[in-house]
């Protein structure tokens, strides 16, 4: 199964462009790593948050800065092309002072479509997403803010399980349904720490608790490993994901928001 990606889905879905255009606020991504530049964008990030520190800038910021991450996963398990998103090429956008950050591809080609032995082709797309771009971006915004990477690799974990399992309903052949199920299967179980900086075992092979969805029979709602400090900014409070919340205040808030 092999095409290029919808680049109109890319900017739909996950807010990827392949040009970079005039915006109120840019930065190279790969300044991310400096640590005098890293500190600064979390200050900038942090006053238009209204963040009370750091740990909980990176944390808000990297669970909005991991819709490039899925969108890399996204063209390679739905349309086996490889998006090049190193650090080097990634250009970070925004008109509202980080609110929501877009990303724009410097060489917008990437990787290239799927070719030869899709289980060499697969491990060498996760190698570039992991060691070119979110094992160095989380070790440093880790060590700028001092939130612990742990947290910061569970908010990819949750995304990658909730991407690939909403995938899967939605695809459309058995075939696409099987390369999708072993897609996620090789992430999870990839064993090679030079992927995952700091951590011991691969963060992604993690299982998480599921509960019945309170209103919506059949569907279930996957519970978050770490508190993403959402609920220290202002007016701020607790996903209905979060760990923090006891079972009354979640199905309370899922009812509330209708999800």
């Amino acid at each position: 199964m092999v095409s290029t990606v919808p680049l109109a889905l890319l900017e739909d879905l996950f807010r990827i462009r392949t040009s970079v255009p005039t915006a109120a606020s840019q930065c190279e991504a790969i300044q991310l790593l400096d640590e005098e530049k890293g500190k600064a964008f979390l200050e900038e990030v942090g006053a238009t948050l209204k963040s009370p520190s750091p740990a909980v800038t990176a944390s808000i910021f990297v669970k909005r800065y991991l819709a490039l991450v899925m969108g890399a996963f996204y063209s390679m398990t739905m349309h086996s092309y490889g998006l090049n998103i190193a650090l080097e090429n990634v250009v970070l956008t925004s008109e509202n002072k980080w609110s929501k950050p877009e990303f724009s591809l410097k060489d917008p080609e990437g990787l290239g479509p799927l070719t030869g032995d899709r289980g060499a082709w697969r491990e060498k797309i996760v190698r570039h997403i992991s060691n070119e771009n979110l094992q160095p971006l989380i070790s440093a915004l880790s060590a700028h803010s001092k939130v612990s990477p742990n947290v910061l690799w569970s908010h990819a974990a949750y995304l990658i399980h909730h991407y690939y399992a909403e995938w899967q309903k939605e695809a459309q052949s058995e075939e696409l349904k099987r390369q999708i199920e072993e897609d996620f299967l090789y992430v999870k179980q990839i064993d090679d720490a030079m992927l995952f900086g700091s951590c011991e075992k691969n963060p992604i092979s993690t299982q998480f608790i599921e509960i019945a969805h309170p209103a919506k029979p059949g569907e279930i709602v996957r519970l978050r490993k770490h508190c993403c400090m959402a609920y220290r900014l202002p007016e701020g409070k607790c996903c209905y994901t979060c760990p923090k919340l006891d079972e009354e205040e979640r199905i309370a808030q899922i009812l509330e928001r209708g999800k």
